[in-house]
């Protein structure tokens, strides 16, 4: 008598895709936000990547993968102007586990200066904490709360207390907040979008600030 064993084939892989620019000096500022664990390269990042699944492999003796790792990056460009580019860095992989992880990274980059845009950058310091109430009355309103329900039960924030998070990007109307799986919610529940319209936040913007959403609403 024999037995037969089906084997599965290892098929783990990395894939990405991302814009590339005519200036270079752009594409170097924007490398940071597109190979998001530091890698100094996309070579570096997949050899990286499949490396780290053999190691496994070879440390925990498995004999049938019958779930690969994989990992698919997608960078896509939300505003591109001669001052301001935003960039969203969505990764989807999967490295054990009962799930895989899905995040979207948001990174502004000042054009001119090839330097990341801080939220600080936007609006006024003096003005950030009447900026995050405003938020969460917005946020509230998203979620379908009354003003003074509880956000403890529902939400992670520390404290029950609302907060922002620096996972920002800007848009031609709105300034938006993404908040990805575990952050303020249950897995179960998906990501968060918070969006806030430039035109009821105009009063806490700074100066450079307003030359951002200027420049945008021109698009």
């Amino acid at each position: 008598m024999s037995f037969r064993t089906k084997i599965k084939q290892d098929t783990a892989y990395f894939a990405i895709s991302y814009p590339e620019f005519e200036d270079p000096g752009l594409n170097e500022a924007v490398r940071p936000y597109i190979l998001l664990d530091g890698d100094s390269s996309i070579q570096q990042a997949s050899e990286n990547f499949i490396m780290s699944y053999n190691e496994f492999v070879e440390e925990n003796s498995t004999k049938y993968i019958f779930f690969p790792w994989y990992k698919n990056v997608v960078a896509t460009v939300w505003i591109n102007t001669p001052l301001v580019l935003t960039l969203s860095t969505f990764v989807d992989e999967y490295t054990g586990g009962a799930h895989g992880l899905h995040y979207n990274i948001l990174s502004n980059i000042d054009v001119t200066t090839k330097r990341k845009i801080e939220l600080k950058d936007i609006i006024q310091k003096e003005k950030m904490k009447d900026f995050t109430k405003k938020a969460e009355t917005l946020f509230r309103k998203l979620e379908n709360l009354s003003q003074n329900e509880s956000l403890e039960d529902k939400f992670f924030f520390e404290n029950g207390i609302f907060a922002l998070n620096d996972n920002f990007g800007l848009t031609k109307s709105n300034l938006v907040f993404y908040f990805n799986e575990y952050e303020i919610k249950p897995y179960a529940e998906g990501p968060t979008t918070l969006e806030i319209p430039y035109e009821e936040i105009d009063e806490f913007l700074s100066p450079q600030g307003k030359t951002y959403v200027a420049s945008l609403k021109n698009l």
